[in-house]
């Protein structure tokens, strides 16, 4: 098997971890380890060796600087996964079950850890999306295209972060998604000014707080929120953004989650798998920018 084939499965990853250096090679190649170290005590580059059975890891960095005696590291060092008590094997593994949307109870049943590991590790995980969303995803719209926005509540609970505010560009359907603890004029503004391109079309609903979009740079145009669609123009509707809406509070759903105090993680994936179908290939790729990063 090459391992820089992209396309791996719980099998493959399984017979790559047959070769604990082949192994962690590929984890290097993949920057989801750092592939190279600096010694603790004289600040040299370290030498990667293999240990043998008596480490866990097979390999490790080590300082031939006599003056250190051997000075030494884990291969985890500088990675999300130091200090972790589940194996290399195991922690690729849940990434990716958590890339094809495996529930918290089956892959602790199938990577053999206990759900609370499993569910603090993909915590982290989209811990790491958050980054990811606000370092490289792209603002949505552009000339040419139209994007409708719209707020609504995700709960009936009431908080200081309730209302959420979204958008769907129509001919690409990508989407963002903010929190906001309000939906005033200067707020929903920003928002939307921090999220979709100047020269955009928008389309919303006739509530007050979206009435100085047109003077800030974007093609305005409102609708009756009752049906979704313009009284002037039946071309004009926002129904792409109310079966956004419907998606992602059945993606919530089926999390098993409505609490809002952990509700920018779960928003975090939902635009993450959207953005990218591949979530196994594209969470390695986000982790591996926030170890070379570290």
């Amino acid at each position: 098997m090459s391992h820089t084939n992209p396309i791996m499965n719980a099998m493959n990853i399984c017979k790559l971890f047959e070769d604990a250096e082949a192994a962690i090679r590929w984890m290097m190649a993949k920057k989801l380890l750092k592939s190279s170290q600096l010694c603790g005590k004289c600040g040299r580059e370290l030498h990667f060796r293999t240990t043998g059975i008596n480490n866990a890891e097979g390999c490790k960095w080590v300082c031939t600087t006599h003056a250190c005696k051997s000075w030494s590291c884990s291969v985890r060092r500088g990675s999300m996964f130091a200090g972790s008590k589940a194996s290399l094997k195991q922690a690729v593994l849940l990434l990716y079950y958590w890339g094809n949307n495996t529930t918290v109870k089956e892959t602790a049943e199938e990577v053999n850890l206990t759900r609370q590991m499993v569910a603090k590790y993909f915590k982290e995980i989209r811990l790491v999306l958050i980054n990811s969303i606000e370092q490289t995803g792209p603002m949505i719209g552009g000339i040419g295209t139209t994007v409708e926005i719209d707020e609504t509540k995700i709960t009936k609970r009431k908080h200081s972060k309730e209302w959420l505010v979204g958008g769907i560009c129509q001919e690409t359907k990508d989407v963002f998604l903010k929190q906001v603890e309000r939906r005033d004029a200067e707020t929903l503004t920003s928002v939307i000014q921090d999220n979709v391109l100047i020269g955009t079309r928008l389309v919303t609903d006739c509530w007050c707080g979206y009435n100085r979009l047109a003077q800030v740079g974007f093609a305005h145009d409102t609708v009756n929120s009752l049906n979704f669609l313009s009284p002037n123009n039946a071309l004009i509707q926002t129904q792409n953004e109310e079966n956004l809406w419907r998606w992602l509070k059945e993606y919530l759903k089926q999390k098993g989650t409505n609490r809002l105090r952990n509700l920018n993680e779960y928003l975090a994936e939902y635009v993450f798998r959207r953005m990218h179908p591949n979530a196994f290939e594209s969470i390695i790729e986000a982790i591996g920018r926030e170890t070379e990063d570290s």
